[in-house]
């Protein structure tokens, strides 16, 4: 490695294939090990991988130009180098997070919305929160049919956990709909600090939350919701901001939203054309 106070600079004459134990299922070093992985010289071993869709996504991508990647959608991979890789087509899987995101603002505005080209089967964990909640839908092969529904139940507890349990990434967005579910719901964040920091804005427009420590937090519903100005403070907090503001009374002013962007692209367009009145200044 070499010093740079700006960035990370890395360099070898050579990657040799080894056993990596992640200190944890993250996404992104897993990636980065794989895409190391799959030029060194030699056999490497992946445990504690974590194997999220969009990991699978990049392995199967990587098989398809070339690349000699084994235990796809497990905790263990197993990748044997190759020499060099070609060029080919890929269709890239649907965003998991963003049919969650949609199917939740969908259920909030009590709509009729079918969700196309998505994969139901990403999102095991979530469905079955919604079902508790008493949320209506059907899935089906590619496909998301969110129908109008109310009168939701609390849930005993949401516990963020790797895939695939319950993501943390929708842990934001599925707290909107809790403050709407009659009784006390539990909220545990397990992976992640300062992720129910998003409570805070939640509190400015209504909702009954006790933050119990930065990990823990009970919500209370259903709360009518008021439109005030709030903040976005990260990615999927700001996809909550962007559901609490399309269930609130009156008009919400969401700010930085430039996180907002990073994870979901044309989010105002797509919402606008559902229906929901939403524009940028």
């Amino acid at each position: 490695m070499i010093d740079d106070k700006n960035k990370l600079h890395f360099k070898a004459e050579k990657l040799i294939g080894t056993k990596i134990i992640m200190a944890e299922a993250s996404v992104t070093a897993t990636e980065n090990a794989i895409m190391a992985a799959v030029l060194a010289e030699g056999v490497t071993e992946i445990r504690w991988a974590a194997m999220e869709p969009h990991v699978q996504d990049l392995c199967n991508f990587l098989n398809k130009i070339g690349a000699d990647i084994s235990g796809i959608g497990s905790h263990v991979l197993k990748i044997k180098g190759v020499k060099n890789l070609q060029g080919g087509e890929y269709k890239i899987t649907s965003d998991y997070l963003e049919t969650g995101t949609l199917a939740l603002a969908a259920m909030l505005t009590h709509g009729d919305v079918l969700l196309r080209d998505t994969d139901p089967e990403h999102l095991d964990s979530f469905w079955e929160k919604l079902e508790e909640v008493g949320a209506k839908f059907t899935l089906g092969k590619d496909t998301v049919h969110v129908k109008p529904s109310s009168d939701w139940t609390a849930v005993e507890k949401l516990r963020t956990a790797v895939y695939p349990g319950f993501a943390t990434d929708l842990q934001a967005p599925f707290a909107v709909l809790l403050t709407q579910a009659k009784g006390e719901s539990k909220i545990y964040e397990t992976l992640f600090e300062g992720r129910l920091n998003y409570l805070f804005e939640l509190q400015k427009m209504g909702a009954d939350i006790d933050i119990l420590n930065p990990h823990h937090a009970v919500i209370r519903g259903p709360k009518e919701l008021k439109g005030v100005p709030i903040a976005s403070c990260d990615i999927r907090a700001g996809a909550a901001m962007v559901l609490a503001a399309l269930c609130a009374k009156g008009e919400t002013e969401i700010s930085n939203v430039n996180y907002i962007d990073r994870g979901y692209e044309r989010i105002d367009e797509k919402l606008r054309e559902l229906g929901a009145e939403i524009r940028r200044r």
